[in-house]
């Protein structure tokens, strides 16, 4: 658009300056109200739908499987956001340090029916781990109507169940 075109009747408002960010009023500002939508796409992007695979040295010892969900953040503040905005009531844990890394980094974890509640909520919303979502979703009802006390090993077919569930999210990543 050339100067001669402008409309200089049209101004824009002056601008408020922006309010310097307080961390301990953070969490009960208006701000700070953070939906379920938020939350989801926070998870579609930052998050991790995972099913733990645990092997043991003990041969008398089985083969364990774990629906989970993660999410690692450096910044404290934007995760207690995810939590509080999911009703999720789970600590915030802060992560050992490794060499290399320059800032503290904290994870929520959740594992089980916290998982796939967490799961539930979000998944309306969820795009890019969406399928990651149905996968958990086929392998919670397959875990929830499988034998889980059985002593002695299990058969191959079931093995053979669990394990595909394990590969099936594996290979959504």
């Amino acid at each position: 658009m050339s100067a001669d075109k402008f409309d200089s009747s049209f101004a824009l408002e002056p601008q408020t300056a922006v309010p310097e960010y307080d961390a301990q009023d953070s969490a009960t500002s208006p701000q700070a109200k953070c939906s379920v939508q938020w939350a989801a796409g926070f998870a579609d992007g930052e998050g991790c739908i995972n099913i733990c695979k645990q092997s043991y040295k003990n041969s008398r010892r089985k083969t364990t499987y774990r629906l989970g969900f993660c999410i690692t953040q450096n910044h404290w503040e934007t995760l207690e956001y995810f939590r509080q905005s999911t009703e999720t009531t789970q600590t915030i844990n802060s992560m050992t340090p490794r060499p290399g890394l320059t800032r503290q980094v904290y994870t929520l974890s959740l594992t089980g029916k916290s998982a796939v509640r967490l799961i539930t909520l979000l998944y309306p919303y969820l795009v890019r781990k969406k399928l990651e979502a149905e996968a958990a979703f086929d392998y919670w009802e397959y875990a929830q109507n499988s034998p889980r006390w059985v002593r002695g090993p299990r058969s191959a077919e079931e093995l053979a169940k669990w394990e595909y569930h394990f590969q099936l999210m594996r290979s959504l990543k």
